[in-house]
């Protein structure tokens, strides 16, 4: 009997696996092949002579890294964007609209992925299919012959744009730097691509790419002449011609200038005439400048030729939320966007005073506008006055993430914990002013790494709000003890996040909208009779979405496995 029962749990197992191998199999099909073809916008939807907005996208992995975009965020965004009504247009398009003055949709997408990665044209084509995107794959021609599984081949390059989902762009011929100094200002002159990135950390912003300015010495004095410089640039666009004919069987039409923002096509004047010869004898167009997404036409059409070759692009960050990218958008086009509210019922539990905020599952977003700040309040008339708020941060560490406690619900009066470059503040504010009760630099603090200097930082915050002060534990560390309060007695708790003003220690100096993101926040009384406390609010997974939501990680885990060793 019990031999029985072992062989029917043998089935039952092996019929469990096979279903769960199958489901896995058609997920993994479904991400690495496309079934679906593009359909390009209808006219009826060109009504628009404004412009068009261009986004890039450095790369797409499915998990996500400091530098590719994780596919779940990658789709975050382009369902933001599809609800906010864009459609993508074509570099044809592009160049119709300055030429001739086609009109365009009211909303529409010029969506870029650079540097030709294999994982990207994987991963983002499944994406883009949903809501029916087309994009311009950008690649380096030395790619094409290197022995690299990472980047596209020519006959890869093929196939997408036989897909019908994608065009092709090029970076130029090669990533390579000159005139480098370290951040001590030590020469290192000429450096690949991989010897740069071994020694990014060590190397300051004194830089160059090969094709911006003379190569020079350690005082600045050209080592070439303007022949040899003329040579040496030239050698690349001919190099760039001749591998893209010989592995695609023709060049790209779209051309992205390294680096951009120069003014002109490079930063000295001799080396970007040679460039704007090379550049307007084989392209179409180019992307010369990066921050702005907005393109525009000015002065009707007169201006046509002049702006095809300086077109702009805003280049989307891995942690940029949802609301980020179209706070950015917003400020760029003048155009009206609904923010991404998320999870509804924890987002109408909030007053928004300044900013955006997404409510993701135990998580609140919050995106501040341009330069400033993002300011929620816990709606309703709570008067609490002695309680315990317990939060973790998830920010970037170069803006500054705040908590208000006692708050009334203008937000006029309140004590603030404040987390601003690796510092924490403690203050009230009141119409009479602003007064600092208490600051540390928590680097210092017990000489413990209590914040990360990495760019995207995680801190436990545990705050005791008791009569007359406050204590702040970060990391479980006591790190403020019992500072003193003076006025504010009562009121809710409130949560804010400001961008700051950017500095040479900051990875995106063009970026000026900051995110702030609190974690399993919760606000509960302090222990009374039997150390019993009540919870005043929690943001946290109960009950089955706690368990559809581990559920959920489990079986994501499991997939990127599949992937990543397929």
């Amino acid at each position: 009997m019990n031999w029985r029962k072992k062989n029917v749990y043998k089935v039952i197992r092996s019929i469990i696996e096979a279903v769960v191998l199958i489901i896995l199999l058609m997920i993994i099909i479904r991400a690495l092949f496309s079934f679906n073809t593009y359909e390009p916008y209808r006219e009826e939807e060109a009504v628009s002579n404004s412009g068009f907005i261009a986004l890039s996208y450095f790369g797409v992995d499915r998990t996500g890294n400091s530098t590719l975009t994780s596919t779940k965020r990658l789709d975050e965004h382009l369902k933001a964007l599809y609800k906010q009504g864009y459609v993508t247009i074509t570099g044809q398009d592009i160049k119709d609209y300055f030429e001739t003055g086609k009109a365009l949709p009211e909303k529409a997408l010029f969506l870029i992925f650079e540097d030709g990665r294999n994982e990207t044209a994987i991963f983002a084509q499944n994406i883009m299919e949903k809501y029916n995107y087309k994009g311009t794959i950008m690649t380096y021609a030395q790619k094409l012959e290197e022995n690299s599984s990472k980047f596209l081949k020519g006959e890869d390059l093929k196939k997408l744009l036989d897909s019908t989902f994608w065009e092709l762009g090029t970076n130029g011929y090669r990533l390579s730097y000159i005139n480098v100094f370290d951040g001590n200002h030590n020469y290192f002159g000429e450096m690949s691509e991989e010897e740069y990135a071994a020694l990014h950390d060590d190397l300051g912003k004194e830089y160059n790419h090969y094709l911006m300015d003379y190569i020079r010495d350690k005082d600045g004095i050209p080592k070439e002449s303007y022949k040899e410089m003329y040579k040496r640039i030239s050698d690349d666009y001919e190099k760039m011609e001749r591998m893209y004919e010989d592995e695609v069987g023709e060049v790209p039409q779209l051309y992205m200038l390294m680096h951009a923002n120069t003014g002109k096509f490079g930063t000295n004047n001799r080396v970007s005439e040679v460039n704007e010869e090379w550049i307007k004898r084989m392209f179409q167009m180019n992307f010369n400048r990066e921050g702005n997404s907005w393109n525009t036409h000015t002065d009707k059409l007169q201006k046509a030729d002049s702006a095809l070759y300086n077109l702009t692009r805003m280049q989307i960050q891995p942690d940029w939320y949802s609301n980020h990218l179209l706070m950015r958008i917003k400020y760029d086009t003048k155009q009206d966007l609904e923010f991404m509210n998320g999870i509804q019922k924890q987002y109408d539990k909030w007053t928004i005073l300044e900013g955006a905020l997404e409510c993701k599952p135990e998580k609140a977003v919050l995106t501040s506008i341009p330069k400033g700040a993002a300011k929620i309040l816990l709606k309703g008339d709570r008067k609490w006055k002695n309680f315990r708020v317990q939060v973790t941060l998830t920010g970037n560490t170069s803006g500054s993430q705040s908590i208000y406690l006692r708050a009334d619900n203008e937000l006029t009066t309140y004590v603030s914990v404040s987390f601003d470059n690796h510092t924490l503040y403690i203050k009230e504010t009141s119409p009479a002013g602003e007064k600092e009760l208490f600051k540390v630099k928590l680097m210092d603090a017990d000489e413990s790494k209590l914040i990360s200097k990495s760019e995207i930082s995680k801190a436990k915050i545990d705050i005791e709000m008791s009569e007359d002060n406050i204590s702040v534990w970060v990391d479980d560390i006591l790190t403020a003890d019992k500072v003193r309060l003076s006025e504010i007695k009562e009121g809710t708790i409130g949560l804010g996040c400001e961008w700051v003003k950017e500095d040479q220690g900051q990875k995106y100096t063009t970026d000026d909208v900051y995110d702030g993101v609190f974690e399993k926040l919760s606000v509960t009384t302090l222990p009374h009779e039997k150390n019993k406390t009540e919870t005043l609010y929690d943001n946290h997974l109960h009950g089955l979405d706690k368990v559809n939501d581990v559920i959920r990680n489990v079986f994501n885990s499991v997939i990127n496995w599949f992937i990543k060793y397929l």
